[in-house]
């Protein structure tokens, strides 16, 4: 499976990126600050099956770090990921991408006036339907801002902390913004003896499972002295075989899965 190659645009917070009407564009840029609107706050309107990206304060995007060639004008398949700080939790978070999208060398390659006498350059483009705007309540994944090597710094352009972000991100984005809660891990018991205990019963009691009627009535053998990676075999009647590993834990509940 080939990588996907993401850059990060760090601009101001939109509910829609429309354009200003109605849509307070949020943020700590100069110009946004001194005229009250931003030049992103079009980022998300579709223009003839297309749209078109700012990039804050024309930033350079380094077209050679997502595969362009010396002398290439344009990189075309790149994932476009955009980034904006919340104003209520302060924090960054993933608002939305472009997939397949174009990036030109030069900042200002398409000139759009958006309102009369205003006009944006663009050097971004993608296909419309290849760009996904969350929303609000959906803007969870939190991008790393604090001041460490790798992080989010000033630049509007980011390209990610290290293979295995952007990897995650990647997927993130192939969910379509849906994150996956990891299970949280059970805790080890630190206590030598009562760990041998827990396994013990954790053992008798797989052990009195399979023997029983409803476990199956199976015949039942420990090889947990073996080191053949499981722990029981249990054999039926009918000659099924069963390899089992058992995991012991302390609490207040046992369980058979």
């Amino acid at each position: 499976m080939a990588t996907e190659i993401l850059v990060y645009i760090n601009h101001a917070w939109m509910t829609h990126y429309r354009g200003p009407k109605g849509d307070k564009a949020e943020g700590n840029f100069g110009f946004l600050k001194t005229n009250g609107i931003a030049h992103e706050s079009w980022n998300f309107e579709p223009i003839r099956g297309k749209v078109y990206g700012y990039v804050p304060r024309s930033a350079e995007i380094k077209i050679s770090r997502l595969g362009a060639k010396r002398g290439d004008a344009a990189v075309d398949g790149v994932t476009v990921v955009w980034i904006a700080r919340n104003p209520r939790t302060k924090k960054t978070v993933i608002i939305g991408w472009y997939r397949n999208a174009r990036i030109h060398r030069d900042a200002e390659h398409r000139r759009l006036e958006r309102l009369s006498g205003f006009d944006v350059g663009y050097q971004i483009e993608a296909p419309a339907a290849d760009a996904v705007l969350l929303p609000i309540d959906a803007r969870s994944f939190i991008i790393p801002t604090a001041k460490e090597p790798g992080n989010l710094g000033q630049s509007p352009v980011w390209y990610g902390k290290g293979e295995a972000f952007n990897r995650d991100v990647a997927e993130y984005i192939g969910r379509g913004g849906r994150r996956v809660e990891r299970p949280a891990k059970s805790p080890r018991q630190t206590d030598p003896e009562l760990r041998r205990k827990v396994e013990q019963a954790a053992i008798n009691h797989a052990i009195a499972y399979y023997e029983s009627e409803k476990g199956g009535s199976h015949r039942v053998e420990t090889v947990e002295k073996d080191g053949v990676g499981w722990d029981l075999e249990a054999f039926a009647e009918d000659g099924g075989h069963l390899k089992v590993e058992v995991k012991g834990l302390s609490g207040k509940t046992s369980s058979l899965s």
